[in-house]
């Protein structure tokens, strides 16, 4: 998708920075940037059913920031709802409101999906997207 994405923070308060999934070398080599202490991290991994998908499990991870998962913002995320790594920021966080995949796209914009659309787009995502993993160790 090519279309030019224009988000509206004001209006949404960064809701697709919640529960996110992130390369775990980020919270490593971007630690300095953190502003939401990481409370633990929980495997990105598909559960053992879905073994085909075994090699995103140690790449990427959920941290943990709140023990209530509605509020549970990325660790970059600042107070006024802005990337501190925007720059550098990982390739899912690039792709979000530009992509073809339904979960990267704007719920508050365009509804939200519900839990069996937003599984089959994630896994529609990783079998099209080596690109995940590179330069994740």
């Amino acid at each position: 998708m090519s279309k030019l994405f224009k988000c509206d923070i004001s209006k949404c308060h960064a809701k697709c920075c919640i529960n996110v999934p992130i390369p775990s070398n980020y919270l490593r080599i971007y630690r300095k940037k953190i502003v939401n202490p990481i409370l633990r991290v929980s495997s990105a991994g598909l559960n053992g059913s879905n073994m085909i998908y075994s090699s995103y499990e140690d790449k990427l991870v959920y941290p943990i920031t709140n023990t209530n998962l509605e509020l549970n913002k990325c660790p970059f995320l600042t107070k006024s709802n802005k990337c501190n790594i925007y720059d550098i920021r990982p390739k899912l966080c690039r792709d979000y409101g530009t992509s073809k995949y339904k979960f990267l796209q704007c719920e508050f914009m365009l509804g939200r999906l519900n839990i069996d659309e937003s599984i089959a787009s994630v896994l529609e995502y990783i079998r099209d997207n080596d690109e995940i993993n590179k330069g994740i160790k």
